[in-house]
């Protein structure tokens, strides 16, 4: 009969649990099914525990383990995997959609940030809804492929789906099915390895934030009111300005930004190009003037800081990553939310904020400041030939600003 062994650790705190039954693996030895306290929690165990006791009976009156039982295994993916790759249960005919959706967000999740594991899978349910869950994952065929893609456009069409959404849909349904291939014993070709998921748009034309746009979406911030989440507006002011003003990636470089980084005297703002810092050995960095509007949101979220005694290195707080896991909210989709209560569509909002900024700064101080200060890969050429000191005459053409009195 199959019994259930504590694991501990250190502290005494049960970190898995092994389940050992009498079911003979492909090379003679007891069957072991170890599972982490990650995943299962006690009664998943015991429920665990009951279906191998069942296996057993199986093997002991008929010498296999029935279709039945099998059946009752099958809402744990994990274990059935676990009895094939033994060599106990041959796992194809019961390998559905649902099985590999389940195993490979879990994997996913084990490893990459909350915010990807929870993009994937709501990309992934539009495919787990078509196909449908009980569907062998081996049924599926390049035509079947084709025919959601083709659904998915059509979808497109009608206005029902972004085209940014679809690519997403179709890039991790070809990652589903190659971790699936990865994980399998016999490799299968890829229904979806011919399907493009490039990085087109349905918006044609360059789509820029107007200033009346921008009026609307700040004062969408001020009255934003997320249920049950942080929220502070003077933070996400300073957000959306270093975005629209500065040309920020909002996503990656605006979360880098330190108050150190900051030179309200003498308007300038560093920033680790975090795109740049990536391909190299080291960090890379870049400067740019400091706006007056965006110098203003800055300094008003710096003195709320100072009279709350708050003492963060960040510009910006921990919120995004908070959400993320508590929740799976993120940043992207509060900002998603700002701009549709400002009426403000577009498809791509934190990019269209850099695009907003980038045009602007091209029509005021010319294309090779903007390449500089924004930090366009394709114009490394020039930044290896000229400094990217910022001359005093340019710095002096900027506005001044007044510091927000906040008490």
């Amino acid at each position: 009969m199959a019994n259930i062994v504590s694991k501990k650790n250190n502290r005494g705190a049960v970190k898995a649990w092994e389940i050992r039954s009498k079911l003979l693996t492909v090379n003679g030895s007891k069957f072991m099914f170890y599972a982490s306290a990650n995943v299962f929690d006690k009664s998943d165990v015991d429920d665990l525990k009951t279906l191998l006791a069942a296996c057993e009976r199986d093997v002991a009156s008929t010498g296999a383990i029935q279709p039945r039982t099998i059946g009752r295994i099958e809402p744990f993916p994990l274990l059935l995997t676990a009895l094939a790759d033994k060599g106990i249960i041959d796992a194809a005919p019961y390998t559905t959609l649902g099985d590999v959706y389940d195993e490979a967000l879990a994997d996913l999740e084990r490893t990459a940030k909350p915010q990807t594991a929870y993009t994937a899978r709501n990309n992934l349910r539009h495919t787990l809804e078509y196909f449908k869950r009980n569907t062998p994952i081996t049924d599926i065929t390049r035509r079947d492929a084709q025919a959601f893609n083709g659904y998915l456009n059509d979808k497109v069409t009608a206005g029902k789906l972004a085209i940014a959404t679809k690519n997403g849909i179709i890039a991790r349904s070809k990652w589903l099915f190659r971790w699936y291939s990865d994980q399998s014993k016999d490799p299968i070709i890829n229904p979806f390895q011919n399907i493009k998921s490039g990085s087109t748009y349905s918006e044609r034309e360059t789509r820029i934030i107007t200033d009346k746009e921008a009026t609307r979406i700040l004062d969408a911030i001020a009255n934003y009111t997320p249920n049950a989440t942080h929220y502070n507006p003077l933070e996400w002011k300073a957000y959306f300005l270093l975005g629209y003003r500065q040309g920020l990636r909002i996503a990656s470089e605006a979360p880098e930004l330190k108050w150190e980084f900051i030179d309200f005297d003498n308007k300038i703002l560093m920033i680790r190009d975090v795109k740049r810092s990536k391909r190299s050995k080291g960090a890379k960095w870049r400067k740019m003037p400091l706006f007056p509007e965006t110098a203003a949101a800055l300094w008003e979220l710096k003195q709320e800081r100072k009279r709350n005694d708050d003492a963060l290195v960040y510009v910006f707080s921990d919120w995004w990553k908070r959400d993320a896991e508590s929740n799976g909210a993120n940043a992207f989709y509060h900002l998603k939310m700002i701009f549709q209560a400002a009426g403000v569509e577009v498809e791509r909002p934190r990019q269209v904020l850099r695009q907003t900024a980038s045009n602007r700064i091209r029509d005021e101080y010319g294309e090779y400041w903007e390449n500089v200060w924004v930090g366009h890969t394709k114009d490394v050429a020039r930044n290896a030939y000229y400094s990217n000191d910022i001359p005093k005459d340019i710095l002096d053409k900027i506005p001044s600003w007044e510091k927000v009195a906040t008490d």
